[in-house]
């Protein structure tokens, strides 16, 4: 996850804590840039938000680090192809990460962890080919706290942290 991206996703989990965006603060999150977290794709079919049996087994593959005691938060990020209106595909992306999010919910990941973003085809894996398959997907980031990721309180509610800066990327 780059940079951006991640700084972004403090930015929307401080928000819908409670937190003061302003005050840098992110939820007991766990910033950590670079790629510590496990990340996995759920593929579709083109048009459709039902999960496959392969898109099971990777649920299934994602819930292994979802359900370790120190794993925080679970962001779904749910994509399409270009195929469609942009109506059609921010509402399709938004049903396929809410059919990951049934599935983690049905395993007994507790929905209040997880955070749901629903891009249509504006985040295309495969930009060259914007038809391909590969871009029908949901991405998911579970996100564990690592010691390097806690990098000072200033100012926080009790239980939030300080989300690291790019300067403290090295």
């Amino acid at each position: 996850m780059d940079v951006r991206r991640a700084a972004l996703f403090v930015a929307a989990a401080t928000v819908l804590a409670g937190c003061d965006p302003m005050a840098d603060c992110s939820p007991g999150l766990l910033e950590h840039f670079g790629d510590p977290r496990p990340g996995f794709m759920v593929f579709f079919d083109a048009g459709s938000s039902t999960l496959s049996e392969t898109a099971h087994e990777t649920i299934r593959s994602a819930l292994k680090y979802a359900t370790r005691p120190d794993a925080t938060t679970i962001a779904l990020e749910g994509h399409t192809d270009s195929t469609g209106g942009g109506n059609v595909n921010a509402d399709l992306s938004r049903r396929r990460a809410e059919a990951v999010r049934k599935a983690l919910v049905a395993a007994g990941i507790s929905e209040t962890r997880i955070s749901i973003v629903a891009h249509g085809a504006s985040r295309l894996l495969i930009p060259g080919n914007p038809h391909a398959p590969d871009n029908r997907r949901v991405e998911i980031t579970v996100w564990i706290p690592t010691e390097e990721s806690i990098v000072g309180y200033r100012d926080c509610p009790e239980g939030f942290r300080r989300a690291p800066s790019t300067t403290d990327r090295r």
